[in-house]
């Protein structure tokens, strides 16, 4: 009878733990289970969706023959929307204030004095069309504040305003002060602007789990979190951060961040098949050494791996050919994944490395970022176009041809340009361009000589043209992977959407984003010290508590943030003090798990149905909470009290007491 007793208990607390775990679906990293951030509606996505599907193709139609960004009719751009915005000779198109009375909708009309087009008519769906979107865009207060050009010499400053109101009084800055005060002054001067009044520092309770989170990606033990709160030096939130950044398991977690951020989610095949070719070996020894991030990217965008690279397995043993080809492969692998799909290549690598989406640019300048053009997004693509997968005894290899690739791209008139080597912020790589009545000639004098089993190499190599000219002390390398981090750390980057670095996109703290972009540089891309600047600041250590009916933006309060796959299923091992060599601890598992939960830095994440179902009836779940008989759930069993039982959980699993109402509910 008591037998039974005890498994009816343990029935119920599997039932607690279950419970728990789907409420550990959103947890967030600064210690809350629900977001208090307020959700922006963004109509630009509305006003930019409408401009791709009816605007542009109607102005395509009518108008960009002659008022284009070459021939500019009127001295009259209509390819962009800032273009309508600064107008020609007569003035701006569009007009903000009054949107009935632009001139765009003037001309358009059947019996204008000024009728354009000068031959045919617009229909009266195309008229209706134009005016709904001028009428939606005259609402999105925001894209207008990007997109109006400003005439300096018309602005007019308020003569109460400050040096301070216009953002300038932080810089510049004495030399050797630490980065994180830097953080803390701009961000501070910020709430002064906009008068916001920000949330306290948090607790050091809720500090442990949120730094263990971020940055080894699984929730402090009970004996770490309680060593941590009794602790009574002054700096052991430093030396905390320290510990953690030197640890094993720091490497190993970003390791998988990255991975996640720049190849995302892949079936259990391919996640196999990049740890046996040694792209997480790569990843974790990058960061175990902290090498310098525009080194990792240039052995990444390169892709010629040294034959004694000795990159060594990271996170489990492996067989000796294993192990060989991981150590000579490594970032083979970003290239590699993605199958000679050079415009798949080309859009990632814009995105992941430059922060820049240029997909908008495939077959027309960008609409709303006009400095985005179309030849950058073919000038990147060409760097790749010779570029090819080749299997080796050795492994994944990137071979790459000394001819061809040349090509042309048309824009929506059907006007073509050559595909010239250029990108965004850098001048075109000159290149000796064939005749079209000449056959190139692939011939062994074009390339270097060989280097063992790895492909020969062009004398003239597109790729390495990237790295060394484009890539290299690129502006943008350093600001993209400073918001990026910033994102990690902060629930939400400088520029948001984090891959978005441009000029429809301003950054909220655009000084600071800079300055750190700077120093980022200047440290040689140290990125454990960019890191440890963000953790030590007093922006990332506010409370969750407050603000909530507050733009995000301002990092008033620590914005609510979702686990990774890899940090909740890690989290919960941790919580029920699990052997990691118990069987449910393998790859498929793990992978099939990630796959439910594939987000890292999504711009929005919500809960979904299947993955509360897993969390709640999934077998692997209830096999990993009666593994080995947990630790945790002896100890409740031997706690008389259902009110003590509950609070044992919570104290285990999120290192806090439950509140009032979360007791009521259990």
């Amino acid at each position: 009878m008591k037998h039974l007793d005890m498994s009816s208990m343990r029935r119920k607390h599997l039932g607690w733990l279950a419970s728990l775990f789907v409420a550990c679906c959103p947890l967030l990293l600064n210690g809350q289970e629900t977001s208090d951030a307020s959700k922006v509606a963004d109509k630009s996505n509305v006003v930019l969706r409408t401009w791709e599907s009816e605007i542009r193709p109607l102005l395509s139609k009518h108008c960009l023959e002659c008022h284009n960004s070459l021939d500019r009719s009127g001295k009259l751009d209509m390819e962009t929307v800032a273009g309508l915005f600064r107008g020609g000779i007569s003035g701006p198109t569009i007009d903000a204030t009054h949107p009935a009375a632009s001139m765009l909708l003037e001309v358009i009309e059947p019996k204008s004095t000024k009728h354009m087009p000068p031959e045919g008519q617009l229909s009266k769906e195309e008229i209706e069309s134009m005016v709904r979107w001028i009428e939606k865009l005259s609402q999105d207060k925001t894209s207008l504040s990007r997109l109006i050009p400003i005439e300096p010499s018309k602005e007019k400053l308020d003569p109460a305003q400050t040096k301070e109101d216009l953002r300038s009084s932080w810089l510049p800055l004495p030399t050797g002060i630490a980065s994180s005060n830097v953080i803390d002054i701009a961000i501070e001067n910020a709430w002064r602007i906009n008068q916001i009044v920000p949330a306290t520092l948090t607790d050091d309770s809720t500090f442990a789990r949120r730094i263990y989170l971020d940055l080894v990606g699984r929730v402090p033990r009970t004996t770490e979190h309680e060593a941590f709160v009794d602790n009574r030096d002054s700096r052991k939130r430093e030396q905390l951060i320290d510990s953690l950044l030197n640890s094993q398991e720091h490497a190993v977690h970003i390791a998988e961040v990255l991975d996640a951020m720049l190849i995302g989610r892949k079936d259990v095949g391919q996640t196999e098949k990049r740890r046996k070719v040694g792209w997480i070996d790569y990843l974790t020894k990058s960061v175990r050494e902290n090498r310098p991030w525009d080194q990792v990217a240039r052995e990444i965008l390169l892709a010629r791996p040294d034959e004694d690279s000795g990159q060594e397995s990271e996170l489990a043993p492996r067989s000796s050919e294993e192990s060989k080809a991981g150590s000579s492969n490594g970032a083979v692998w970003y290239l590699y994944s993605r199958q000679n799909k050079h415009q798949d290549i080309a859009e990632a690598v814009s995105k992941d490395f430059f922060g820049v989406r240029i997909d908008c640019a495939q077959c027309h300048d960008h609409p709303l970022a006009s400095e985005i053009e179309q030849s950058h997004y073919w000038g990147l693509v060409a760097f790749f176009n010779r570029s090819t997968n080749v299997d080796t005894k050795d492994g994944p290899r990137i071979a790459e041809s000394a001819v061809g690739g040349f090509s042309e791209f048309a824009n929506l008139r059907g006007k073509s340009s050559p595909n010239q080597l250029v990108f965004f912020q850098r001048d075109p790589i000159e290149e000796a361009r064939p005749t079209k009545d000449v056959k190139e000639e692939d011939r062994e004098d074009l390339y270097a000589p060989g280097n063992g089993s790895n492909p020969k190499v062009p004398k003239f190599s597109r790729r390495e043209q990237f790295v060394d000219r484009i890539l290299k002390d690129h502006p943008l390398l350093a600001k993209a992977m400073v918001n990026r981090m910033w994102a990690w750390m902060f629930g939400r980057g400088l520029v948001h959407p984090i891959d978005t670095i441009d000029s429809f996109h301003p950054a909220s703290h655009p000084e600071l984003l800079d300055w750190l972009a700077r120093d980022f540089a200047d440290s040689h891309y140290d990125l454990r010290r960019l890191i440890r600047n963000m953790a030590m600041s007093r922006a990332y250590q506010l409370d969750s508590n407050s603000q909530a009916s507050l733009d995000p933006k301002w990092f008033s309060y620590a914005i609510a943030k979702p686990l990774t796959a890899e940090s909740l299923y890690r989290s919960i091992q941790v919580a029920l003090e699990l052997d990691s060599e118990h069987d449910w601890n393998t790859t498929a598992k793990r992978v099939a798990f990630a796959n439910l939960f594939p987000d890292v830095l999504a711009e929005e994440t919500l809960g979904t149905t299947p993955q509360g179902l897993y969390l709640s009836n999934s077998p692997a779940i209830h096999e990993m909470v009666s593994a080995s008989h947990s630790k945790l759930i002896q100890r409740a069993l031997g706690i008389e009290s259902g009110s003590g039982q509950v609070a044992e959980h919570f104290k285990t699993i999120l290192g806090r007491h439950p509140d009032p109402a979360e007791m009521v509910q259990c």
